[in-house]
């Protein structure tokens, strides 16, 4: 058994292990079924879910927490698949505008139901008890502590979730 001064190692490599094992489920699911990656899902999923289906680059990589970089090839790319478009904010010169195109709506669209089958393949046992809200809980008590505005819409939106499901 690990120490104590060990268990926050174990915990966080714990953790990331889950993560990797169940990133890589979900990703051959996309793509085995609807031919997309899981990072080019969750920027459509965001563009989908933002009003008029467009978001400035920088607060497309805030909500994901990714960095600038990683957006702007993420975003490259996709642009070449046709999946979004960058246009330029009228407003603000400098700042750039990335919306879903018609292609990404469809893509985001068929994609939905696997990605939602394969998390519930791995996880929907587990979410079906107490233990599983808990467990959510406790993962977003550790990502507060860790970077409390880091991803505060998609947090917001889950513990809102979880206050749902408390009542029904």
């Amino acid at each position: 058994m690990a120490g104590t001064d060990g268990l926050d190692i174990t915990l966080f490599r714990a953790l990331t292990l889950v993560a990797r094992q169940l990133t890589v489920v979900v990703e051959q699911r996309l793509q085995a079924e609807a031919g997309i990656s899981l990072p080019e899902f969750e920027i459509l999923s965001a563009l989908a879910a933002a009003p008029d289906r467009r978001a400035r680059a920088g607060a497309l990589g805030q909500m994901l927490a990714w960095e600038k970089s990683r957006i702007s090839h993420q975003v490259g790319r996709m642009e070449r698949k046709g999946l979004i478009e960058r246009f330029s904010c009228a407003d603000d010169l400098r700042g750039t505008w990335v919306g879903l195109t018609d292609a990404g709506a469809g893509a985001i669209a068929s994609a939905t139901p696997a990605y939602d089958a394969a998390i519930r393949a791995q996880l929907g046992t587990l979410a079906a008890t107490d233990a599983g809200a808990n467990l959510a809980r406790e993962v977003l008590d550790i990502g507060a502590h860790v970077s409390p505005d880091s991803c505060q819409g998609e947090v917001t939106l889950l513990v809102a979730s979880l206050s749902v499901e408390d009542d029904a």
